[in-house]
């Protein structure tokens, strides 16, 4: 093995995959630009993430080999980021990529002059040629000839890249007024055109899960009635359960499906993607009513709480899509494995449930095959009076879960992030309501403890705790963290949460908040200056930090009579309409918000002793019901309430009440539960 370089100090795991490579590596930081300027070389950035599977690819064909990394090592100073602990950098990059090349992805290749330019991006690139396509060795040849002969022609292409990339920043403003239900209905209809009714999901290959298009659709739902939203919900749901994008023996969703059918997975599992789902889930459960919705959402919160959970309460942040070498390895089952496992009976379940081929069911699979459905267990005894599956799948499912957690696992990328911990938190939360789960809300409880004792610097939070010093919270810190604790303020009506999540606000509208209200730059006004400070408002396979602020804004107006919030939301979504506009299918998370923002809502205050059976009697009443357009706060009379509006409202008649308002206008208080949920539009 190598020796270590300098990357075996760091707390990444991405980072220390990297410690033994031959290539001579800097962390991002300042040891390297001065080596770049001493020796006067380009620099040579590698951005990637632990579950990447062709950062994998790259590692073993380029920089695991001699050759290839002594010629680095003569040529740049080589530089590894791990994209998940510093996205602001990645950011800024991946636009430069972007506005180059069209397009962008993961691993991502900069090389860039000593001050931070960029004049080459591209994403994964081969060691040698391949179809006309340059490697590695190729690319090492010209930039060497450009460097120390074209170095003009080097200084001019930085130049115009860095002039693209402000100017592309600098169009963020647009001024002007929004048209709320234009925006809206046209990301309905827009999302209805791309819908595919056979297989769910929108457009065709490759599939992401796309949380925000559904929560954007249950909030449709929500307010227009729309039966239509909801079974593409429905069908979508239902569907990915059944794909091989599912993990169908321990739960949890791959990132995404390579076809039309979910059925070829990438075989990574990110902490962000099992959380938004199970909110989604959970939402859908309470549109719905439909227990398989329920248990879907339970599985999810089941594999984050068993495989991503640390011993101390928070959550890890993704596990690797490669194990023993090969993606997906750890998944695939052949089918004389399964006959071999279980008994014969039983087998043959499985091997009719799951699809298995006794050649593999996919190209190149070498008799191995991905676990998926065509029909759920119900659909299947009935077509087959086959009454026994579901026990006999129940059995197999435990009996190879056992097998499959003696083979090599993948990696655990075990980072503990303060916005995919926020994101788990919500998850938690909205479930313990929805279930009435008191377990589901002590793993959110014990998380948001974790977070806020130990990423917070002063008033600062952390994205996470780097080797070489803190490394500042951006947005999405400060966006998912708020959003996961007014979901558990909801769950616990513990005061320290929403004065947690207030203060995250103040701190993002003081030091994040574009002072023509842009939106909110990715990282603080005290965060260290890279080529430009970033604006990210699409919501893409996760919502933008901007989006999960907007919400957390209007909510938090809501909640404690604040508007402050709420203004500075609608000034924002008055100054991306012309964005959203354009492309109304990258800002649906945003349209949601702005869909609670302008549709009916309601501000529920019970006022109650907590734990006293009547006052827990409305509050799960109000958990049960399908209301995405509603916030609750309680007055227990101890005086923690933070809401103005909400500390007159006492109990009447000596028993619990409730408060149903909306635009802060109340209905006349009850002690009737029926009443209180005719009052919210569902009697």
């Amino acid at each position: 093995m190598e020796a270590a370089n300098r990357l075996a100090m760091e707390r990444s795991p991405y980072l220390k995959e990297h410690s033994h490579d031959p290539v001579d590596w800097y962390p991002w930081g300042d040891e390297a630009f001065e080596a770049a300027k001493r020796l006067d070389r380009p620099i040579f950035l590698s951005i990637g993430y632990s579950s990447c599977h062709w950062c994998h690819v790259m590692q073993r064909e380029s920089f695991q080999d001699e050759k290839t990394a002594k010629r680095m090592n003569e040529l740049f100073v080589n530089m590894k980021v791990d994209r998940e602990e510093r996205p602001d950098i990645d950011a800024v990059y991946m636009k430069v990529c972007q506005l180059m090349n069209g397009n962008g992805g993961w691993p991502l290749t900069i090389i860039m002059t000593p001050d931070k330019r960029p004049f080459f991006s591209a994403t994964y690139i081969p060691r040698s040629a391949r179809f006309g396509d340059g490697g590695m060795d190729s690319l090492m040849d010209n930039v060497e000839a450009l460097w120390s002969k074209r170095r003009e022609d080097i200084e001019k292409t930085a130049m115009k890249v860095v002039d693209a990339l402000e100017a592309h920043v600098e169009t963020r403003s647009e001024p002007g007024k929004a048209d709320p239900k234009g925006l809206i209905e046209e990301a309905f209809l827009q999302l209805s055109g791309i819908f595919d009714n056979t297989y769910g999901g929108f457009g065709t290959a490759p599939k992401f899960l796309m949380p925000a298009h559904l929560m954007f659709l249950l909030q449709y739902h929500a307010s227009t009635g729309s039966d239509t939203a909801l079974y593409m919900v429905e069908r979508t749901l239902r569907m990915m359960r059944l794909g091989g994008v599912y993990d169908q023996i321990g739960f949890g969703f791959h990132r995404y499906s390579t076809d039309q059918m979910w059925f070829m997975p990438h075989f990574e599992k990110m902490l962000y993607d099992q959380a938004l789902m199970s909110i989604v889930y959970t939402d859908a459960y309470l549109a719905t009513k439909s227990e398989d919705l329920g248990s879907t959402a339970k599985e999810l919160l089941q594999f984050m709480a068993t495989e991503l959970r640390s011993r101390d309460g928070a959550f890890y942040t993704a596990l690797d899509a490669d194990s023993n070498g090969r993606e997906g390895e750890f998944y695939l089952w052949s089918a004389e494995e399964v006959k071999r496992l279980l008994p014969d009976k039983v087998a043959a379940s499985v091997m009719e449930v799951f699809n298995l081929d006794e050649e593999g069911n996919f190209r190149d699979s070498h008799g191995k095959n991905i676990l998926y459905m065509t029909a759920s267990l119900e659909d299947i005894s009935e077509k087959t009076e086959n009454g026994d599956i579901a026990r006999d799948i129940g059995q197999a499912r435990e009996a190879m879960y056992m097998a499959r957690s003696a083979r090599i696992p993948p990696n655990l990328d075990d980072k503990i992030l303060a916005d995919n911990n926020g994101l788990a938190i919500a998850a938690f939360s909205k479930a313990a309501r929805a279930f009435g789960n008191e377990g589901y809300l002590v793993i959110a409880k014990k998380a948001a403890d974790r977070i806020i004792s130990e990423l917070f610097d002063g008033d600062r939070l952390l994205h996470a705790r780097g080797a070489r010093g803190p490394i500042y919270g951006f947005i999405d810190d400060y966006a998912f963290l708020c959003f996961g604790l007014i979901e558990l303020y909801q769950a616990s009506f513990e005061a320290k949460y929403l004065d947690c999540a207030i203060r995250l606000a103040e701190h993002m509208e003081g030091h994040f908040l574009d002072k023509g209200m842009a939106g909110f730059f990715t990282s603080a006004d005290y965060a260290e200056g890279l080529l430009v400070r970033d604006i990210d408002t699409a919501d893409g396979a996760i919502p933008s930090g901007n989006s999960v602020a907007m919400m957390d804004m209007i909510r938090l107006s809501r909640m404690t009579g604040d508007e402050s919030h709420e203004e500075k939301a609608s000034r924002i979504a008055d100054s991306l309409h012309g964005r959203v506009s354009q492309y109304h299918l990258g800002y649906t998370f945003l349209l949601t918000a702005l869909s609670y923002a302008t549709s009916k809502s309601y501000e529920i205050v019970v006022a109650g002793e907590r734990g006293a059976k009547d006052t827990e009697t409305m509050l799960a009443a109000i958990n049960s019901t399908f209301l995405p357009n509603a916030v609750v706060v309680l007055n227990d009379g101890s005086g923690s309430v933070r809401s103005d509006f909400a500390k007159g409202m006492k109990q009447t008649g000596g028993a619990a009440t409730a408060y149903v308002c909306t635009g802060f206008s109340c209905k006349a208080p009850t002690n009737s539960v029926k009443r209180m949920i005719e009052l919210l539009g569902k009697g």
